[in-house]
């Protein structure tokens, strides 16, 4: 620490620290010692010394007797030594040169060359120089060749012109012009360099539109209003369109310009989203892209109504059947499906039959997931169109309704399907409105309460005259026009006839003295969206799930025939003969059929199967419909058997079609895809519940039919002690019928009830289509046996009533006797086919 006590601070202690002086030497003939080193950061870190002064000053006073050792004094020309030659003086701190401050002129010159990336005056580097403009402001100004030209908001506008009238790329220039002016506003405080660069920005905003509406007008090279739209919608897909832009377009051209409105300009860009939508498959690189950058264009509400106000997007003088939907702007988009793409299926499914199932499982999943993305891209579309305000809202609900009304035919068992859009369009159109519903349709939503029941006895978009309803038998309903009355709405008269007969239980509430009566209801003259949404969502599931599913059946059932079919030919044997060619022929033709049909199965369980998908936005559909039914048959409050009577109006006038829906949902659902009801278990509990409410209640659901329905559902979710009928033991079910109170209060109520109903269904068939429901009511009854709560619920019943118990009995009792009449009477023809083989046999 010797070097740090030398540095002391005053001039003595350097001459205290050298005794004897150093030979003077030529300069550079000796490296620098290691004292002159020390001396040097010395020099440099005076501040060390300061800090250990203390120490310094008690070695000095230890030095304070001992001779110094003077330094002489340097001649004039005389060399010095190379210690003194060396010594570095501390250089005078010079303040640095400082650059003016910049003008708000200059400020707002070079914010705008930023934006407009140009010059004006002289080059400046990665600015594109203006001459020529240049050279007419200087003789405008009347300026000298050094004299500086800055670029303000008055001359903003000769430069864009300049640009866009001399140079190629114009609607790339003032689209990356007004990003920067976006970027630049985003950096900038300046008030003066703010609105200069807003000002800017709404010039780049005029030309844009005007260039897309006509770019002919302005642009030097050959082009058009369709390639100046398909290179903005091409921007808008790759997110290099700010918002700001949009809202600058609809503020400067939506009733502001005489020459050009926005209609014009927004046209061929929604023409270009719709047809090259219809171009792409499933699996193109830009259909996601695109589809984001229309919802990006959509999400102006002003722009919205414009795409709904396009001559496109309803042409109703057009539709003329189900399929002309397509040509819509929405029929477009919602056009791209698997299921009518045969290259597509060919291409990832080359030969199912003989390819691993892993591979086949990794191909499903991979369409899968661009199906979902393309699914919530086409519903942020739909979203856009409905939260555009009460006119865009309007005619996209026109739209669904539309499309629901002309493919009216896909409900029956047989229709021309060349008619009709194909199933891929109308799941699509299923999964987006289901998508729309999702944040009400659940079971304990609070929205349930808006929906209005109302809808379905007027027609404002759906004409629901014709549907069976579910409590209102065939004339019993009847319109009362407004005429003079008070209120302007219409009304319906329900004319009710009840006789003692309809009241089977003894508990039941006691009738009126006059039962026969009629309840008047009022229909409402406008609807909220969540009840339009509601219904129209279940008016597309009848149209378009239930039939898919069919022929979804269907196809499954025709490749196990076509399995049997090539068994049976490979059987004949190969042989030299005619019969060796007609083998070898048919066998090329089944496995062709085979080979299709497996495609299509495929391509199917790709929209219907959801191994992987934890969004059951399906079954919590048929969960929340189940929920506002029983708030309206329970008057909202808890359900409790039996119902009241007579039906709630507003409960009965209700289409048998959303009850229909429902047990599709779950039936399809439990047969196919049993694992989307195992992740939606917690949902079921409403949906068991109407089921016990409905197959108890026939006044309230007339159709014997519906609640046999109901009676399978709960049969396929019954819980399995030990694997009867190849069905599967579901712990999840049984959990669910095990904690589930009124199953276990009401249950065996409604299987007894059932049971005695099928026996007279009205229908000429009725005699054999009892067998089925009462099947199913057995097996569920011999399933609940063992459990000591229903056993319990049973006792109960008989106690309350045994007239209905003692009907079942008996009628358990002729269904047997029938059953083992009809099984004597097929063993004894079987018999007799017996004799007649051996008598042909013996005659050989």
């Amino acid at each position: 620490m010797n070097w740090l006590r030398g540095n002391s601070g005053d001039g003595e202690a350097e001459g205290a620290k050298e005794d004897v002086r150093q030979p003077s030497a030529p300069s550079g003939s000796n490296p620098i010692s290691r004292e002159e080193m020390i001396r040097r950061r010395n020099m440099r870190f005076a501040n060390i010394g300061k800090a250990v002064q203390k120490e310094g000053n008690s070695t000095e006073a230890q030095q304070k007797d001992q001779p110094v050792a003077k330094k002489p004094a340097v001649e004039k020309n005389e060399t010095p030594t190379a210690k003194e030659e060396n010594v570095v003086a501390t250089p005078k701190v010079v303040p640095k040169a400082t650059r003016p401050p910049m003008s708000t002129e200059q400020l707002i010159s070079a914010s705008l060359s930023k934006i407009l990336m140009s010059s004006l005056g002289k080059p400046v580097p990665k600015t594109t120089f203006l001459e020529d403009l240049t050279m007419d402001i200087k003789q405008e100004l009347e300026l000298g060749d050094e004299d500086p030209i800055y670029l303000s908001e008055a001359n903003a506008d000769r430069i864009i012109f300049e640009r866009i009238t001399k140079f190629p790329e114009v609607i790339e220039f003032l689209v990356d012009s007004f990003s920067r002016g976006v970027e630049e506003l985003r950096r900038t405080k300046n008030e003066d360099i703010r609105r200069t660069a807003e000002s800017t920005m709404n010039i780049l905003a005029l030309w844009v539109g005007r260039i897309l509406a006509s770019p002919e007008d302005f642009v030097s090279y050959p082009t058009s209003a369709a390639r100046m739209a398909e290179w903005f919608a091409l921007r808008l897909a790759s997110r290099g369109v700010p918002f700001s832009l949009l809202e600058s377009l609809v503020s400067n051209f939506e009733g502001q310009d005489e020459t050009v409105s926005l209609s014009q300009i927004l046209e061929p860009i929604f023409a270009y989203f719709a047809d090259s939508n219809l171009k792409s498959n499933l699996m193109s690189p830009r259909l996601i892209p695109n589809l984001k950058g229309l919802s990006t264009l959509l999400s102006n509400k002003t722009i919205a109504q414009k795409f709904t106000e396009s001559p496109r997007f309803l042409p109703k003088d057009r539709f003329k059947a189900g399929k002309d939907v397509k040509e819509s702007l929405l029929g477009r988009i919602l056009g791209v499906s698997l299921l009518d793409d045969t290259g597509l299926q060919a291409e990832f499914f080359p030969d199912p039959l003989n390819t691993s199932a892993a591979e086949v499982q990794s191909n499903i999943f991979s369409l899968r997931e661009t199906l979902k993305a393309y699914w919530e891209n086409v519903a942020k579309i739909f979203m856009c169109l409905f939260e555009s305000g009460v006119t865009g809202r309007s005619a996209a609900l026109d739209w669904v309704a539309v499309v629901s009304k002309l493919n009216g035919d896909r409900k029956k068992t047989y229709f021309n399907r060349d008619e009709v859009v194909g199933d891929g369009f109308i799941l699509n159109l299923v999964v987006v409105m289901l998508k729309v519903c999702a944040p009400f349709a659940v079971p304990s939503s609070p929205k349930l309460e808006k929906i209005d029941p109302t809808y379905v006895l007027s027609d404002v978009r759906v004409d629901y005259s014709e549907e069976t309803r579910l409590g209102v038998a065939a004339g019993s309903l009847e319109r009362i026009e407004p005429g003079n009355s008070s209120s302007p709405r219409a009304a319906y008269r329900h004319v009710i006839n009840l006789e003692p007969t309809d009241l089977v239980d003894e508990n039941q509430v006691p009738l009126p003295r006059n039962p026969n009566g009629e309840d008047v209801v009022e229909v409402s003259s406008k609807f909220g969206f969540i009840t339009e949404t509601f219904y129209l969502t279940g008016s597309l599931l009848e149209i378009g799930y239930s039939s898919t599913y069919s022929l979804y059946g269907n196809t499954l059932m025709r490749i196990n025939e076509l399995r049997s079919q090539v068994d049976r030919v490979q059987s004949m044997g190969a042989g030299m003969g005619p019969l060796g060619g007609f083998r070898e022929v048919m066998l090329k033709k089944l496995e062709k059929e085979t080979l299709e049909e497996a495609r299509r199965k495929l391509c199917y369980d790709v929209y219907l199967i959801e191994n992987d998908q934890d969004d059951p936005d399906l079954i919590s559909f048929a969960a929340a419909s189940s929920s506002y039914l029983l708030r309206l048959l329970c008057f909202g409050k808890p359900p409790e058997l039996p119902l009241s009577v007579p039906p709630s109006m507003k409960a009965a006038v209700q289409v048998e079609a959303m009850v229909d829906d429902i047990v599709n949902i779950m039936i399809n659902s439990l047969r196919y895809d049993p694992e989307a009801v195992d992740r939606s278990v917690a949902l079921i509990d409403n949906i068991l519940t109407l089921s016990v409410v409905a197959i108890n209640s026939p006044l309230h659901f007339k159709n014997p039919y519906l609640r046999s329905r109901l009676a399978e559902l709960l049969w396929l979710m019954a819980p399995r002690t030990n694997g009867r009928h190849g069905m599967r033991r579901n712990t999840a079910y049984q959990a669910a019928f095990e904690s589930h109170p009124f199953l276990k209060k009401y249950l065996m109520r409604a299987i007894f009830r059932l049971y005695v109903d099928v026996e007279t269904t009205g229908s000429s068939s009725q005699f054999y289509d009892k067998f089925s429901s009462r099947f199913y009511l057995s097996d569920i009854l011999m399933e609940l046996w063992d459990d000591q709560h229903y056993r319990r619920s049973l006792h109960e019943l008989v106690a309350v009533n045994e007239r209905l118990v003692l009907n079942t009995i008996n009628m358990l009792l002729n269904d047997a006797n029938w059953l083992l009449d009809s099984t004597l009477d097929t063993l004894q023809e079987l018999h007799g086919l017996q004799v007649c083989v051996r008598q042909i046999d013996s005659s050989k």
